[in-house]
Formats: structure tokens, sequence, C-alpha cells
């Protein structure tokens, strides 16, 4: 069975929305609670991800053109 993802921009998202909320706030779990359940996962699936810290970062290229890389 293929491995569910959580798309990039979701992460981003969720990301600058805990962010945004005090460390020990309830509202962090229920952030994650509700993105879990969306996209069919668990929660530790959804902490585990914002960990690994896979987020497309925009990179300068020595010509100076902006690209984004994974």
């Amino acid at each position: 069975m293929p491995k569910k993802q959580i798309p990039i921009d979701t992460i981003v998202d969720l990301r600058r929305r805990l962010e945004q909320l005090p460390p020990r706030s309830p509202s962090r779990r229920v952030l994650v609670q509700e993105i879990a359940q969306l996209y069919g996962i668990s929660e530790d699936t959804v902490y585990r991800t914002l960990r690994e810290g896979n987020v497309v970062r925009p990179v300068r290229r020595v010509d100076g053109v902006m690209t984004k890389y994974m």
C-alpha cells in the first residue's frame, strides 16, 4: 500500500499556523488532529513530517535566478 503523504503546501501552512500559537496551546493539537483526519493519517505522522523538515526552500543560484528544491 502506498505511503500517504501530506502535500507540501499544507505542511508549510500548518507550520505557519503553529508558529502563531503559544508552545503549549491546546489549539496546536487540534490543528494537527484536523490535518491527520483530513488526510487519513495518524497525528504521529503529521508531527513526524513537521519534524523532518521536508519543505520547499528558496535557493539563490550563482547566476541570481531563484529556484525551488525539496
